[in-house]
C-alpha cells in the first residue's frame, strides 16, 4: 500500500524541487533541493490553496459544459464508483441530466504532490448516494485541470 505524506504549507514551498533539479548522473548523488518556491505555489495560506481546488470540485457538479471543457485536461480519465471507466469527451456530453449533489464536500482535503501536481481527496454525495473521492490536477499552460478521478462508494 502506498503513502503520501501530507506537507504543511511551509514544507511544500521548501521541499518542492524546480525542474532544474534532477540527480547528478556523473556522481550518482543528488543535488541539493532547491529553496526557490514553485511557480504553481501561488496561493498566499493552505486556506487559499484550499478554497480554489474547492472551488474547481465543485464547479465539475455544478457548472456548465463549458466550465468542464476548460477544466478537464485532454488526458482525463475518470474511474467511476460502480466500476465504468470515463474518458474527457463522455463527461462533456450534455445529456439534459444533472446529478443531485450534496455541498459542501467534507472532509476536504488537498496535498501537494510536487510543484505542478495536487491530489484532492472529499467525501460527497451524489444522487443520494455516498462516495470517496480522489483527483489529481495539473497546472499547465491553461491553469489548473484535472487530470484523473477515482469514486469509492461507502456504505451509510
Amino acid at each position: 500500500m502506498y503513502q503520501i505524506a501530507k506537507l504543511t504549507w511551509e514544507a511544500a514551498s521548501v521541499l518542492l524541487r524546480t525542474k532544474g533539479d534532477a540527480p547528478s548522473s556523473e556522481l550518482g548523488q543528488k543535488r541539493p533541493l532547491s529553496l526557490v518556491k514553485p511557480r504553481t505555489l501561488r496561493f498566499r495560506s493552505m486556506n487559499d490553496l484550499t478554497n480554489t481546488f474547492r472551488e474547481l470540485e465543485e464547479s465539475l457538479w455544478r457548472g456548465s459544459t463549458s466550465d468542464r471543457d476548460s477544466i478537464l485536461s485532454d488526458e482525463f480519465t475518470e474511474f467511476c464508483r460502480f466500476g465504468d471507466v470515463y474518458d474527457r469527451d463522455h463527461l462533456l456530453q450534455d445529456n439534459g441530466q444533472s446529478p443531485s449533489v450534496e455541498f459542501p464536500f467534507d472532509p476536504f482535503n488537498v496535498e501537494i504532490l510536487s510543484e505542478d501536481v495536487a491530489l484532492v481527496t472529499y467525501e460527497n454525495r451524489v444522487n443520494g448516494e455516498r462516495a470517496r473521492r480522489s483527483s489529481i490536477w495539473v497546472d499547465g499552460p491553461n491553469g489548473w485541470q484535472l487530470r484523473f478521478m477515482q469514486a469509492t462508494t461507502l456504505e451509510d
